[in-house]
């Protein structure tokens, strides 16, 4: 019986991923580094959990000598990124993407809990909410995870693990949304049906450990195909009914 609806990452709500890249790049030239990611290596790092963990990765690859990476320098290239795109998102009301206001307010009426399983910094959190509006509305989670709160980031199983004991629901008993293929399998570790809703950024991804795969939750007047199934879902769009039997059928 489906008890919790958990959205992981930042992108499975609103679509974000370029105000991020482009935050990046504006840190990056201010800080006077020759570093600019384009779209398609965008693509690439997202393949990589964690604003800082790209960072570090790309640094990696990019300088050899290292001598731009401290962690000193990371932390505050990442704080400054995090600055620039606040400043975006406070420019205007962020739109949340199709079908996620909806699911959220129909998991409300019939009281399934709410969880916001995200590994990103409470910031983040925070200028998401507040550029959405009254769209998005942290108080109607009943658990929300940011990097504080866990030890390991995806794909470790901890931020959901966390998330779960917080809602007190067990993984049999709960569904995960994510838009990234390592956070697909961080909630495949923690032993949770998931569904994949990928964005712009991560389409070309492999999802193929995900439970469904579609391009997003869709609306009554917008409907959606569940990738690689042979039929369309049967209202059109995701529902708490279809969630709840995808769990039934993985339990059977």
């Amino acid at each position: 019986m489906l008890k919790a609806l958990l959205f992981g990452a930042i992108g499975t709500l609103a679509e974000t991923s370029d105000m991020q890249r482009r935050a990046f790049n504006a840190a990056f030239k201010e800080e006077g580094l020759d570093w600019r990611w384009d779209e398609a290596l965008y693509r690439n790092l997202l393949e990589v959990s964690g604003g800082k963990n790209r960072i570090r990765h790309y640094s990696q690859e990019h300088d050899a000598d290292n001598e731009t990476v401290s962690e000193d320098k990371i932390t505050a290239l990442h704080s400054r990124k995090t600055e620039l795109y606040n400043e975006m998102l406070a420019q205007g009301e962020l739109k949340l993407r199709p079908g996620v206001a909806r699911l959220i307010a129909e998991a409300k009426a019939q009281g399934i809990k709410l969880g916001l399983a995200s590994a990103t910094s409470k910031n983040n959190i925070d200028a998401i909410a507040g550029a959405a509006g009254d769209t998005l509305k942290l108080e109607d989670f009943s658990a929300v995870m940011n990097a504080d709160k866990v030890k390991e980031g995806k794909p470790a199983p901890d931020v959901y693990e966390t998330c779960l004991k917080e809602l007190g629901v067990d993984a049999a008993d709960a569904v995960a949304i994510e838009d990234t293929t390592i956070s697909v399998q961080s909630a495949k570790n923690a032993g949770l049906v998931c569904v994949a809703t990928p964005g712009k950024y991560t389409s070309a991804q492999d999802f193929s450990h995900a439970d469904a795969v579609v391009g997003h939750l869709g609306e009554p007047d917008r409907y959606v195909e569940v990738v690689g199934e042979p039929q369309a879902l049967p209202e059109g769009f995701v529902t708490l009914d279809w969630l709840g039997r995808l769990l039934e059928n993985r339990k059977s």
